[in-house]
C-alpha cells in the first residue's frame, strides 16, 4: 500500500488497531470522516487482508465528477443472492452529501455486531437490500446516495478463495480467520517468486487459500 501511494503521490497513513467503540471493522467509517474533516477531498481505503498487487493502474482513472462513492462486488453464480457491495476496498470524495452518508452509516446501530458489520450498515444506507441473503433480503430503495454511486471493476478487490484473475490489482483475504489470513498472505509472496501468475497458478494458489479456510474452521 505505501508503495502504492508513493508511486501515485498519494498520503499515506497505517492504521493498527485504531480506537473505536464498536468491532474494529467500523474504524474506516469513523476514520473517512476525521480525513475529510482534516481537509482531504478524497479517500482511497484498503483493508489490512487485502494486498495491492499491480502498480500500473492509476485509481484515480476510475474517479469523475458525477460520483462520490466507489466500491467493489461481490460476484456469485448461485442463490438468490447475485452480487455485494464489498467494502473492503472503496474510494470516497469529499461532500456535503459524503457527509451524510457517513454520519447516517454510522447511525445504523442495530447493524454493530452483524456479521458483516459496517458493510451492512453502508449496505443499508445505500438501499441496497437484495444484497443481504437473510431476512433483510428484498428489493432495493434508491436514494441520494445510490445516484452517486459507482463500482470500480473487479480486478480492485478480487476475493482470494473464491476468484482466479491473474490480473487482479488487489487480492483481498475474505472469510478466513486472522492466523489464515497472515499465513496466505505469505504463501502469496512464495508464489510470487515461483514465476508469472497465469491462470493455472491463480487456480493451484485459490485451492492454497480454500485449504486454509477449511484448516481454519476446523480448528475454531
Amino acid at each position: 500500500m505505501r508503495r502504492y501511494a508513493q508511486l501515485y503521490g498519494f498520503d499515506f497513513e497505517r492504521h493498527i488497531d485504531p480506537s473505536c467503540d464498536r468491532p474494529i471493522a467500523w474504524a474506516k467509517l469513523y476514520l473517512a470522516r476525521e480525513k475529510f474533516a482534516e481537509g482531504y477531498d478524497t479517500i482511497f481505503w484498503v483493508d489490512a487482508d487485502a494486498a495491492i498487487r499491480r502498480f500500473d493502474e492509476d485509481i484515480r482513472e476510475h474517479i469523475d465528477a458525477k460520483h462520490m462513492f466507489y466500491f467493489v462486488r461481490e460476484e456469485f453464480s448461485e442463490g438468490r443472492v447475485k452480487s455485494r457491495l464489498n467494502s473492503g476496498i472503496f474510494v470516497m470524495r469529499k461532500s456535503e452529501l459524503t457527509d451524510r452518508f457517513l454520519d447516517a452509516a454510522l447511525r445504523r446501530d442495530e447493524f454493530t455486531k452483524h456479521v458483516w458489520w459496517d458493510q451492512a450498515a453502508i449496505l443499508a444506507t445505500f438501499g441496497l437490500w437484495s444484497n443481504f441473503g437473510d431476512n433483510l433480503h428484498r428489493a432495493d430503495e434508491s436514494n441520494e446516495f445510490t445516484e452517486k454511486l459507482k463500482f470500480l471493476p473487479p480486478r480492485w478487490n478480487r476475493f482470494m478463495g473464491r476468484d482466479v484473475d491473474p490480473d487482479a490489482i488487489v487480492r483481498h483475504f475474505i472469510t478466513l480467520t486472522n492466523e489464515a489470513k497472515a499465513a496466505a498472505l505469505g504463501i502469496d509472496t512464495i508464489f510470487d517468486e515461483m514465476g508469472t501468475r497465469d491462470q493455472n497458478r491463480e487456480e493451484h494458489f485459490r485451492e492454497v487459500v480454500r485449504k486454509l479456510s477449511t484448516m481454519s474452521r476446523s480448528k475454531g
